[in-house]
């Protein structure tokens, strides 16, 4: 894409900044302190000037509704093989994969949880302070929108219209707006 003079920064603003605002909805957030980002010109050589390819970094504080993490993004235009619009949360006791139409969510599965009668008896006689470790699969769960949903752009601009015609106040403001969009322009 050729940079117009507008101050595009082609797939930060125009792709991340969704993925932005998706995030900052579900974790209750207002954005990171630091951002780090790599990327370049890897396919598209026909006089592009922003990135096809780009990897973003960027850390939260600890917040009041949340603590301190590192969110992930990363894009490549010219990969039609990569699972493509899926917000992944990964977390230390669960992961939670968030696309157009689902909610899968994946719980590890705790050791203790795990551990029959037989096994303790075992370990006590073997004198085993803990059972061999096992791979456990996770227990997962998904949720489907129903079957006549109009889809989230439907809902998105619904609202957006609703509250034109009321009077009244949409969650994605100007506030929430700038800041998902802002740290594109640094």
């Amino acid at each position: 894409m050729k940079m117009p003079n507008n101050g595009t920064t082609g797939m930060s603003d125009d792709l991340f900044v969704h993925l932005f605002t998706s995030f900052h909805f579900v974790v209750n957030t207002v954005g990171p302190d630091t951002i780090s980002s790599i990327g370049g010109l890897r396919y598209w050589k026909d006089g592009r000037e922003a990135p096809d390819v780009r990897l973003g970094i960027f850390n939260y504080p600890q917040a009041e509704s949340h603590p301190g993490f590192n969110l992930s993004l990363y894009c490549n235009f010219d990969d039609p093989t990569s699972e493509s619009d899926i917000l992944r949360l990964v977390g230390s006791k669960a992961s939670m994969d968030v696309s157009w139409e689902t909610v899968g969510l994946k719980q590890n599965k705790g050791l203790e949880e795990q551990i029959s009668d037989d096994e303790k008896k075992n370990m006590e006689v073997m004198g085993y302070d803990s059972p061999r470790k096992k791979m456990l699969p996770p227990s997962e769960t998904f949720y489907r929108v129903e079957d006549e949903y109009r889809g989230t752009h439907f809902d998105h601009k619904g609202s957006l219209i609703y509250a034109i015609k009321t009077g009244g106040q949409v969650f994605e403001d100007q506030e929430f707006g700038f800041r998902a969009g802002s740290y594109f322009a640094l």
